[in-house]
Parts: C-alpha cells; structure tokens; sequence
C-alpha cells in the first residue's frame, strides 16, 4: 500500500501517538533513515515502541 503513496506523493506526513514526527519528502526521509523503502521508513517512525516502559517492566519481572 505505501509503494502506492511513495510513487504518487511527493512529501508524507507521519504521525505516531498524534505526534508528528515526520513531514518530507519521501526520498528525504528514506536517505535520512537509510531505509529502501517508505514502509520501512513507516516501521522505523511509527511503529516504535516505549523502550524505557520495556526496560523497566523487564526490570520488574527480574526482581520478582
């Protein structure tokens, strides 16, 4: 679906949490990321997860 909006877009606008943390051009945001495609580029931006939430509930189950 995105290989669709990568030929047809010129600049993309990605949100995670109603944050914006993009707003490019998709060949920008590609070379900036080192990602193939914008699906990746999408993964690495939106899909990302609460590291230091992880980490901590790790933590927790360590100790008991």
């Amino acid at each position: 679906m995105l290989e669709v909006v990568e030929k047809v877009c010129m600049r993309v606008l990605i949100l995670r949490r109603g944050e914006v943390v993009a707003h490019d051009s998709v060949q920008h945001l590609r070379g900036l990321l080192s990602s193939p495609s914008l699906e990746d580029v999408f993964a690495q931006l939106a899909v990302r997860e609460d590291t230091e939430k992880i980490a901590a509930g790790i933590a927790a189950v360590m100790r008991g």
